[in-house]
């Protein structure tokens, strides 16, 4: 498994790079993806080329969802990698032998493990500007996302 990681990883500097992880939070709210992809976009806009994305998509994240992603970043120049593409190896495995520099996240239950399972990584979190996009835009159901939101609030306080 460590030798698929390093592998996977190759020869990148993952201390000055991103790690981006998908959430297919509009099955939630069972909303368009529009407000998903805009916030997506809304945060590449917000990097450099001199950063690096590594990608790893959700399981359940649609392919199509997937090659909107991949064409925001590449819209915006910046280099990026899919990690655990031909074996779906959880987060946590990689997290425990390579340290980025953030995790881009909506959200994920892999916050928990943050300087447990793995060191410590900032998070930046994008469900609240999600959240509020969707309000702003009257989706339904929004309220489904009270939940993560929490989840994510709770977290930040710890760290």
């Amino acid at each position: 498994l460590k030798k698929y990681i390093q592998d996977d990883i190759d020869s990148f500097d993952t201390e000055t790079s991103i790690l981006f992880l998908t959430q297919p939070v509009y099955e939630a709210i069972c909303a368009e993806k529009t407000e998903y992809l805009e916030i997506v976009d809304r945060y590449m806009k917000s990097l450099t080329t001199d950063h690096i994305i590594f990608l790893k998509f959700h399981p359940r994240e649609k392919q199509s969802i997937r090659e909107k992603i991949i064409e925001i970043i590449c819209k915006q120049g910046i280099p990026y990698k899919i990690i655990a593409e031909k074996i779906n190896v959880p987060v946590e495995y990689y997290l425990q032998y390579v340290k980025f520099k953030e995790i881009v996240t909506f959200f994920t239950s892999t916050a928990y493990y943050n300087g447990y399972l793995f060191p410590y990584t900032k998070f930046v979190y994008l469900i609240e500007p999600y959240y509020d996009l969707c309000k702003m835009r009257n989706k339904k159901f929004v309220s489904r996302l009270d939940e993560a939101l929490d989840m994510v609030k709770k977290l930040q306080k710890k760290n």
